[in-house]
């Protein structure tokens, strides 16, 4: 047993990672000082605002959900206490006008985590709307909510994961299964009644038609384990459902814990013509993603021995093409601009606990920095705050999350100058 293993065991876990953190923090922090280094710098090409509630953590979530309206000039943004709980704690559900910094509540839930929010985003057909997760009684659902006068629209069955472009239909998965298993991705207000059973047969994917408010199982977990795990050893579970452009399809990741923190996935693609699933990977594990048009996505993996990478499936023969750049080693949350050449991205803290924007150009090979922001180590595990950079439809902004100043989070809004 080395050292570090044995100063572990006697602080245990929780200790430990508290002071790993606060000794980054004060590392880090002494870097920016010594050297007179802002801590958020930001290409001539953009200029930023940032838009928060005082003292409080002010965050939009993911970076596959559009957080701007049509005209975009609202921003959706989530607001907890800066020591929320998310298994007792209410979310405050709203938005910040882009010529202003005040927030305008619209609602509360108390379905919400740390890197997905609420799955909170814009109603694409009732342009006033917002749709997001909550809890009714002893279940999660979802409702659609007008911006104006807080009047709930519509309830469905289920919490949403993803919906389709004409809202006809949603998918759903076990949001409880989801954040006991991956904490800070699904919802903890109400205990996971499939905890004692490694592969549910009545657990999985849920299909929700939103004109009838129905629900059906369409993918369960066990048919998933039977191809990889057929004795049943590992606990499964689903995650990153996306719906294709045209709605034909759906990707989602496939996981099984095979010890504490070691887990297996497969990348799936699931056809709505016919109901076949696809398996564009399992050999590497799958991290992040966006559809490149219909038939095609772009994912980052890890090979068995850690190596990070970008790769580009196609969905209907199965190709994969390894974007081999060197500016492309490091995992990040992709979105493709319109002419999907070209994607922004992002990276996990690296040196000082700086994290890097970018944006890449497939064609010329290329890569333009557009900001470098400190990530604040006080904030980790499920709490930690990645950028999740989300790309408008005009493409004139972006926005991420980030804790580079006050230890909290807050939303930065770039414009393109």
């Amino acid at each position: 047993m080395n050292i570090k293993q044995l100063v572990k065991n006697v602080l245990g876990q929780s200790n430990w990672n508290r002071t790993v953190s606060t000794v980054k923090y004060g590392k880090s922090n002494c870097f920016f000082l010594l050297n007179h280094v802002q801590k958020m710098q930001v290409s001539d090409e953009w200029a930023a605002s940032e838009y928060s509630v005082p003292k409080r953590h002010t965050f939009f979530g993911y970076y596959d959900i559009q957080p701007f309206n049509e005209k975009e000039n609202k921003l959706l943004a989530h607001v907890v206490a800066k020591k929320a709980k998310t298994s007792v704690d209410k979310a405050q559900i709203g938005y910040f006008n882009v010529n202003e910094k005040e927030f305008h509540e619209v609602a509360t839930t108390r379905a919400w985590c740390w890197q997905q929010g609420a799955r909170l985003r814009w109603h694409p057909i009732l342009r006033d709307c917002i749709v997001f997760n909550d809890v009714e009684e002893d279940h999660y659902i979802s409702k659609t909510v007008n911006v104006d006068s807080g009047e709930v629209i519509q309830q469905t069955p289920m919490a949403l994961y993803d919906f389709d472009s004409d809202f006809t239909f949603g998918l759903s998965l076990n949001f409880a299964r989801l954040q006991r298993l991956r904490p800070g991705y699904g919802y903890d207000t109400l205990p996971d009644v499939t905890e004692n059973d490694n592969a549910p047969s009545e657990d999985g994917i849920f299909y929700v038609d939103l004109k009838n408010n129905k629900t059906q199982l369409i993918v369960s977990l066990s048919s998933l384990a039977a191809e990889c795990d057929p004795d049943k050893k590992y606990e499964h579970y689903i995650n990153h459902i996306s719906i294709s452009p045209d709605g034909s399809r759906f990707m989602f990741f496939h996981i099984y814990t095979i010890s504490d923190g070691v887990w297996k996935t497969r990348l799936c693609v699931y056809s709505m013509n016919d109901g076949t699933i696809n398996v564009l990977e399992e050999a590497d594990k799958v991290s992040h993603y966006d559809w490149r048009g219909n038939h095609e996505l772009l994912v980052t993996c890890y090979t068995p021995e850690k190596k990070q990478y970008y790769a580009v499936y196609n969905v209907i023969n199965r190709e994969k093409s390894i974007l081999a750049s060197e500016y492309l080693q490091k995992d990040g949350h992709p979105s493709f601009f319109a002419d999907t050449n070209r994607f922004i991205s992002d990276t996990y803290p690296l040196a000082n606990q700086l994290q890097h924007l970018f944006e890449y150009n497939m064609e010329e090979k290329g890569l333009n920095e557009i900001v470098s922001a400190y990530s604040s180590p006080l904030m980790y595990g499920e709490k930690r705050c990645d950028m999740h950079p989300r790309l408008s439809v005009s493409e004139q902004y972006i926005s991420f999350d980030s804790t580079f100043s006050e230890n909290r989070r807050k939303i930065v809004l770039l414009k393109r100058k």
